[in-house]
Order: C-alpha cells, then sequence, then structure tokens
C-alpha cells in the first residue's frame, strides 16, 4: 500500500524542513484510513445498488413485493445484488424473481 509515495511497513523519512521519521503509529493511522476510505466506497456502491434495484422493480413491475424488497435491503453482499439485478432484468413478472 502507498501513501503519497511511502510503502506501508517500510521505513520513511518525510522532508518538512528537517528529516522526520515516520513513527509505526502514523503509519497504522495512514492504512486504517486507506482501509476505512475503501470500505465506504463498497457500502456506497452496495446502497446504491439497493436503491437501483428497488427503483427498476417499481417501473417494471408496478410495486416491489415486500419480501422482496426486505431481501434486497437486508443484503451486503455486491455479487449476490448483481445476481438479484440479472434476475430482474430477465424477468417478466414479479413472481419469476425467486431469491
Amino acid at each position: 500500500m502507498r501513501f503519497k509515495g511511502i510503502k506501508i511497513g517500510e521505513s520513511a523519512t518525510v522532508s518538512t524542513g528537517e528529516e522526520k521519521m515516520i513513527t509505526l503509529t502514523e503509519k497504522w493511522k495512514m492504512e486504517g484510513w486507506m482501509v476505512g476510505k475503501a470500505e465506504g466506497k463498497i457500502e456506497g456502491k452496495i446502497e446504491g445498488k439497493k436503491e437501483a434495484l428497488i427503483k427498476l422493480i417499481q417501473l417494471e413491475f408496478g410495486a416491489a413485493a415486500e419480501n422482496l424488497e426486505k431481501v434486497i435491503y437486508e443484503c451486503k453482499d455486491l455479487e449476490e445484488l448483481d445476481k438479484i439485478l440479472t434476475k430482474v432484468a430477465l424477468a417478466n413478472s414479479i413472481e419469476e424473481i425467486n431469491i
């Protein structure tokens, strides 16, 4: 992992007028920030896909069945949401969506 040219796990120096050694705590903070940011992006994609799925179902079939909405809203896996999206896109009726 890199943060402004610094590889996590390596000794490195940062020039700020005088050479300063990056501490292990600072490295952990940088790594934690980067992991948190990545996790936030994934969560955002999942939530966006859930909303898009519900909207697609409403547009295609008029309304989503409560159990179908519940499954979609409880899903935390992007790949599973993609599978549901494919089923919805290929279905001719709400009854054909078996999840």
